[in-house]
């Protein structure tokens, strides 16, 4: 019998996906899924004596990370998805978590603790590690700020029905594809549990540029405004306080861009969507509140 599903898009970096694949641990009731998103011909994961489904996506099918999470649901048997990128790893306590919940059929979502790793083995907590902090100690609001705060998919181990039913699937956009699936899965689940051990480490190398460049590129700042707006309409719809603002976005310098010309662009953009610069303003006030209270953080 399955009951965990790990999900691990790729592209480009065989040895760190090795290094991934390693930090899983052998067990019969685990299925791993390796979805290849159109790498180089040298490039391409090489299992050796791992145990994992590999599917390669060729340039046609090729449409990111967000397709590449997609194609792995489909395939996914497990009670449970766990979902990773390939330049990251798990921890020594995955075993045991995974024992714990094993049986568990109650709990939808279970959230998982993170630290960040640089190249020289450095480690320091993850923004969840304050949110699950609070949450466990039943602080106000802490709940809602454990669900609605993060929207990194591996930072939650989710029911493969609570994604069944809903028919949740990642969007196959060039930037944020992940946001509204994981904020939906918070949504739509009932009962959810919390995790303070360190369980995955999340890489973050020198020069870890590509997410931000095509997160901050022009080109994708259409893309950004519209997933903002969605984002902010659902979190209005569950009385979450604490929106994404649209206008902290556009201060921040891009990388490689002349900032005049950025911003020029992006106030364009935030025109064209008819987003009001002065509810922007009011809710970085909001957010500013949030972390002076300790609810939040940025």
């Amino acid at each position: 019998m399955t009951n965990f599903s790990f999900i691990i898009p790729h592209k480009n970096c065989p040895d760190l996906l090795m290094r991934c694949l390693n930090s899983i641990p052998k067990r019969d009731d685990i299925q791993i899924i390796v979805i290849d998103d159109n790498s180089d011909i040298d490039k391409k994961p090489n299992m050796g004596n791992i145990n994992a489904e590999v599917v390669l996506l060729n340039k046609e099918e090729s449409n990111g990370a967000g397709h590449a999470r997609n194609v792995g649901i489909e395939r996914a048997t497990g009670k449970w998805l766990m979902f990773a990128d390939s330049d990251d790893m798990f921890t020594e306590c995955l075993d045991s978590f995974l024992d714990k919940y094993t049986d568990d059929e109650e709990s939808d979502i279970v959230y998982l603790n993170a630290d960040n790793i640089d190249e020289e083995g450095n480690r320091w907590p993850f923004i969840i590690d304050h949110y699950i902090a609070n949450y466990q100690k039943k602080k106000f609001y802490s709940e809602k700020v454990l669900r609605y705060g993060i929207w990194t998919p591996w930072s939650r181990m989710v029911k493969r029905e609570l994604v069944s039913i809903n028919n949740l699937r990642f969007e196959e956009i060039p930037t944020g594809n992940d946001m509204m699936f994981s904020l939906n899965c918070s949504k739509y689940a009932n009962k959810i549990a919390a995790e303070s051990m360190v369980l995955y480490l999340y890489f973050v190398p020198q020069n870890r540029s590509l997410t931000e460049f095509n997160r901050r590129k022009i080109s994708n700042i259409s893309y950004r405004i519209e997933l903002g707006q969605r984002q902010n309409r659902l979190y209005k719809s569950v009385g979450y306080l604490f929106w994404d603002t649209n206008i902290a976005m556009f201060r921040r310098p891009p990388l490689g861009i002349d900032k005049v010309s950025y911003q020029k662009e992006y106030k364009k953009e935030l025109k064209r969507h008819k987003v009001g610069l002065c509810g922007e303003l009011y809710h970085s006030i909001v957010n500013r509140i949030g972390v002076m209270l300790g609810i939040i953080k940025m």
